[in-house]
């Protein structure tokens, strides 16, 4: 994939977007989609934003596969190419994330988000298998690594560069326990990768050549976030 093309799509705020529910605790398709209409409508769209269905923090671990397949439907179909949506494929078993990564595809998504493997304590070795399972399994969606030190394994920038070599991974959602870390980390993978901030450090992140930043104000009030990144 070619990066500068990549940034053009993997910038602005990055939106988590609401999986509805109804009073029953069943999926609310139809309100999920008039969700998304709404962000669109209000600015988020190609170039000044990217929608998240089913992420890993929360729809990941309380969701079936099955909801979650639905719902990304639900979101890539309300986008209509308008954004580009990136699906969350977090998992406790490998054949799941390849899973949710393949549903993306075919789907149509830009690309997929997902980590080392949750649960149990993940390794270097582990976690370049499980990208590597991945990028085998698919043939043209984007992968954002997501490094989700607060799980037990922190990815070391040596392991970044190593993920990187995937042709398709192309874009990290990055954070780390260390501020200096981080800072190297942008500036270490700012020309190879589309470098999403996910530490609150939305300024520092864009100086060092950064391309967006997580946000969850903006599923309700992305104006807010929407200007900031103008300022930027």
């Amino acid at each position: 994939m070619d990066i500068h093309d990549v940034k053009q799509v993997l910038r602005g705020p990055m939106i988590p977007e609401l999986s509805c529910f109804d009073s029953n605790l069943a999926v609310d398709h139809g309100a999920t989609r008039a969700n998304v209409q709404t962000t669109i409508e209000r600015g988020i769209v190609t170039g000044r934003g990217v929608l998240l269905a089913v992420g890993a923090g929360g729809d990941f671990p309380m969701l079936s596969l099955d909801e979650r397949r639905d719902i990304s439907r639900t979101i890539v179909e309300a986008a209509d190419g308008r954004a580009p949506v990136l699906v969350g494929a977090q998992g406790t078993h490998p054949d799941e994330i390849i899973a949710m990564a393949r549903c993306a595809e075919e789907l149509g998504a830009y690309g997929v988000q997902f980590g080392p493997g949750y649960y149990y304590e993940s390794s270097d070795e582990d976690c370049l298998r499980l990208f590597t399972a991945v990028h085998e399994a698919t043939e043209r969606i984007a992968i954002m690594i997501y490094n989700t030190h607060w799980e037990g394994y922190d990815m070391s920038l040596d392991q970044l560069d190593r993920l990187l070599e995937l042709p398709r991974c192309v874009s990290i959602k990055w954070s780390s326990p260390q501020g200096g870390t981080y800072l190297r980390g942008v500036d270490r993978f700012a020309e190879r990768a589309a470098m999403v901030d996910n530490q609150g450090l939305q300024v520092m992140n864009h100086m060092l050549g950064g391309t967006g930043f997580i946000t969850h104000l903006a599923t309700i009030w992305p104006e807010y976030d929407l200007g900031t990144w103008d300022l930027l």
